[in-house]
C-alpha cells in the first residue's frame, strides 16, 4: 500500500566538520566499494560492520555527495565542492560557509521523494521535493518550525499544491494560546491533525532537521528555547534564491539516470578543457593582467581580438586572432554567453543569478571568484571617476578649498580603500575601522595631482601607516616588506613586536599601489633611515 508521508528516515543524523564516517568517505573518492570496504575502514579509528558501511554510503548518497556507479565510489559537483570547502584553513564556522550553503541549497532543493533510488511506494501523484518544501514552510512561517508541526503536517504532503493548506493550518495553530508545549496530544491532533507514527519520534524529526540543514548552514543544529529549528539567518538570502523558482518534478528510468543528475551543481562548459602548459602560462600572468581581461570581456563587451590587442598587447589578426585572450576567459570559466553580461555593474546578489543562468557549469566557488573581480572592478571605476572629476586641482588645504571639503574626499578615498581592502589593514590583521587610514606613498603635499589616485594610497592600520609615513618601513615593486636598520636596531620591544606580526602585504582587489610611487617612497623616504632589507618575502 502506498505510503501517505514521506516515511522513517535515516537513523544516522547528518553532520559535517566533526563527522569521521562523513570525511572518510569524502576522502574515497574513485576507490573501490565492496566487502569488507577497505578504503572506508582504512580511514576511521574503528572498524564498521559492512551493514554500517552501507548505511552510511546510502545516507550521503540522499544527501547528494556522491554515488557508486562501477563498484567504486564517485563524488559528485557537490562531493567535490565539499571536499575543497572543508580542507581549507578555517577561517569562518563550517554552518557559515556560503560556498557550502549555496552548494547544498542547489542540490538539496533538487531532491525529489519520489525517485528511484527509494524502497518506498509513493502515491502515483507525489511530485514533491522534502527538504525544499521544508525551507519553504519555515520561510514563511517567520523561519521556524517546531518537531509536532513536521511530524503531523509537513512530513504528510505528498502533492506541491498542498504546501500552502499546510502553511495555513500550521499558521493557525500558532495563534492557539499555550502552542505548543502546553497542549495534550489530543490538542495537538485536533489543531494539526493525526502524528505519523515513526519509531522514536522526536530522533526520527531530528534526523530530517539534520538532512535538511546540511550541517547548520541552512536550518540550525538544536532547538531554541521555544523548542523550534530556525533557518540559519546567515544565508537567508541564498534561500530565497532558491525559494523563489519552485523544482520541476521529474521521472527518472533509473538509479544511474537518477545520479547522474543528482548532486550536479551545472553543465559542463561547451569549450574543451585547457592543456596544462596553456594552463600554467596563465597562472604565469601578473593578477591584474588577468582581472583586465575580465573586465573588459564581462563589462566592458569587447570582443576577443580587441582584448588581445588592447590589454594584452599582443598581435590579434582579423583571422584566427584572439586566442590568447579567449584562453584566459576560459581559465576563468567564461564563454561567448558571459560577454557583457556585467554592463549594468549589478549587485552581487543579482550578478550570482546571471552567473547562474548564462554560465550555469561554473561551481559556486567559481561564481564567487567572479562576482570578486566584479566588485573589483566597480570599486576601481568608482576611483577613476573621482579622479577625474579633478578633485583638488593642484590646491592644498591652506589654499581655497575649506577643510570641510579637504576633509570630505579624504573620507571618499578612505572608504573606496576600505573596499578594495576588504576593511582590513594591508600588513596586519586589525579590521577596526577607527584604527585604519587611508595612507599616500608619495604624501599629500608632494604630488597634489595624485592625492586621490588609489595606486598612490594603502589602507594601514595607525601604527603601520605612521611606520610607513615616517620611512621606518616600505615596500619593494613585488611588494614585499622593507624594514630600515633604525628600525631593525631600535631597542623597543613592543616595535619588534609589530615587525614579528607584519604579514605578507594584502593584495587590494584592484588599484595595487603603482610602483612609481614605491620607487619615490624608497628613494626619497624610506633612504633618509639608512640601509634597508627585505624582511617578509
Amino acid at each position: 500500500m502506498p505510503k501517505d508521508s514521506w516515511g522513517t528516515p535515516g537513523r544516522d543524523t547528518f553532520q559535517l566538520e566533526a563527522h569521521e564516517h562523513f570525511l572518510a568517505f569524502l576522502n574515497s573518492d574513485g576507490a573501490r566499494f565492496s566487502p569488507p570496504y577497505v578504503a572506508i575502514q582504512n580511514k576511521l579509528s574503528h572498524r564498521l560492520q559492512p551493514q554500517r558501511v552501507r548505511t552510511w554510503k546510502k545516507l550521503f548518497e540522499k544527501m547528494g555527495v556522491l554515488n557508486v556507479p562501477d563498484k567504486h565510489l564517485r563524488l559528485t559537483d557537490f562531493g567535490h565542492v565539499l571536499q575543497e570547502e572543508l580542507y581549507r584553513p578555517a577561517h569562518e564556522n563550517i554552518a557559515n560557509n556560503g560556498n557550502i550553503a549555496n552548494a547544498a541549497l542547489a542540490v538539496l532543493g533538487s531532491y525529489q521523494l519520489s525517485n528511484p533510488t527509494t524502497k518506498l511506494e509513493f502515491p502515483e501523484h507525489t511530485d514533491v521535493f522534502p527538504y525544499w518544501i521544508v525551507w519553504k514552510i519555515m520561510r514563511v512561517l517567520r523561519n521556524k518550525l517546531h518537531w509536532e508541526e513536521l511530524n503531523r503536517v509537513v512530513i504528510r504532503i505528498m502533492r506541491t499544491k498542498d504546501i500552502p493548506a499546510a502553511i495555513e493550518k500550521i499558521d493557525s495553530a500558532r495563534r492557539i494560546i499555550g502552542y505548543p508545549e502546553r497542549m495534550s496530544d489530543g490538542d495537538l491532533t485536533q489543531f494539526l491533525g493525526e502524528k505519523v507514527n515513526l519509531p522514536q519520534r522526536s530522533r526520527a524529526m531530528s534526523a530530517i532537521f539534520s538532512e535538511a540543514g546540511f550541517g547548520g548552514g541552512i536550518i540550525e543544529r538544536k532547538n531554541r528555547n521555544d523548542n523550534f529549528r530556525y533557518l540559519n539567518e546567515t544565508h537567508l538570502s541564498l534561500i530565497d534564491q532558491v525559494l523563489s523558482t519552485p523544482p520541476h518534478y521529474k521521472r527518472f528510468a533509473s538509479s544511474q539516470e537518477w545520479f547522474n543528475h543528482y548532486g550536479k551543481l551545472g553543465t559542463q562548459p561547451p569549450f574543451q578543457p585547457l592543456q596544462e602548459s596553456i594552463k600554467r602560462d596563465i597562472e604565469n600572468y601578473p593578477e591584474e593582467v588577468v582581472d583586465l581581461v575580465a573586465e573588459a570581456y564581462l563589462i566592458e563587451g569587447k570582443s576577443h581580438r580587441n582584448i588581445q590587442e588592447k590589454v594584452l598587447k599582443r598581435p590579434a589578426p582579423s583571422r584566427g586572432g584572439g586566442f590568447k585572450a579567449m584562453a584566459i576567459l576560459h581559465y576563468l570559466g567564461l564563454d561567448e554567453s558571459a560577454k557583457g553580461i556585467f554592463s549594468g555593474l549589478p549587485a552581487p546578489a543579482e550578478a550570482d543569478s546571471l552567473l547562474k543562468e548564462k554560465t550555469p557549469w561554473l561551481t559556486p566557488s567559481q561564481r564567487q571568484k567572479v562576482i570578486v573581480l566584479l566588485e573589483g572592478f566597480k570599486a576601481s571605476r568608482e576611483a577613476r571617476n573621482s579622479i577625474k572629476e579633478g578633485y583638488f586641482f593642484g590646491e592644498t588645504e591652506v589654499e581655497s578649498l575649506s577643510s570641510r571639503r579637504v576633509r570630505r574626499q579624504q573620507n571618499k578615498l578612505r572608504d573606496l580603500l576600505m573596499v578594495l581592502y576588504s576593511g582590513r589593514c594591508a600588513l596586519c590583521d586589525i579590521t577596526d575601522s577607527i584604527l585604519l587610514r587611508a595612507g599616500h606613498i608619495v604624501p599629500w603635499a608632494v604630488d597634489k595631482d595624485n592625492r586621490l589616485n588609489p595606486g598612490n594610497a594603502i589602507l594601514l592600520c595607525i601604527l603601520h601607516d605612521k611606520l610607513f609615513e615616517a620611512g621606518f618601513i616600505s615596500l619593494d615593486d613585488e611588494l614585499n616588506l622593507l624594514v630600515s636598520k633604525e628600525l631593525e636596531n631600535c631597542a623597543s620591544e613592543f616595535l619588534k613586536e609589530v615587525l614579528k606580526i607584519s604579514q605578507v602585504f594584502r593584495m587590494p582587489k584592484s588599484d595595487r599601489p603603482d610602483k612609481k610611487f614605491l620607487d619615490y617612497h624608497r628613494k626619497e623616504i624610506f633612504a633618509t633611515r639608512n640601509t634597508y632589507w627585505t624582511f617578509i618575502k
